[in-house]
């Protein structure tokens, strides 16, 4: 009757096609929602602006860790660096282009670029312990 073959989420041979997408997206989920609890933050306790600056660059930092960490956990064909490390780069690039479009901050400038590189490095290091992670269970 039914001859269709059973369906595990979890099984490492499923073809997950587009971790990278599924990292970006985990990452803006919470960067968007850890700046939602930063600005609440900083209007009930009247944070300064280094203080803001320094939630702003906690905040993206775990968003990217956490990004990295879901992609290299559904990647199946690429190795989980080169996941973790694409995530952090785009993830990177569309906070520069939003930073640069709507505040100028965020600039391609020496500060800029090491701010990009470290994302992905982070994205890269997480990957590959997300990796190893997902194929521990099996």
């Amino acid at each position: 009757m039914n001859d269709l073959p059973a369906f595990n989420a979890w099984e490492p041979s499923d073809q997950k096609t587009y971790p990278v997408l599924l990292g970006i997206s985990v990452a803006i989920v919470l960067s968007i929602a850890g700046i939602l609890i930063s600005l609440w933050l900083a209007e009930s306790y009247e944070w300064d602006d280094g203080m803001m600056i320094t939630s702003s660059y906690i905040v993206h930092a775990l968003a990217t860790v956490c990004g990295a960490y879901a992609a290299s956990r559904h990647t199946v064909s690429k190795p989980g660096w080169y996941v973790g490390g694409m995530t952090g780069f785009f993830f990177s690039l569309i906070m520069t282009g939003i930073g640069f479009w709507s505040f100028h901050t965020f600039t391609l400038d020496a500060g800029g670029v090491l701010r990009i590189l470290l994302m992905t490095l982070a994205g890269s290091f997480v990957g590959i312990i997300g990796t190893h992670r997902h194929l521990e269970k099996y």
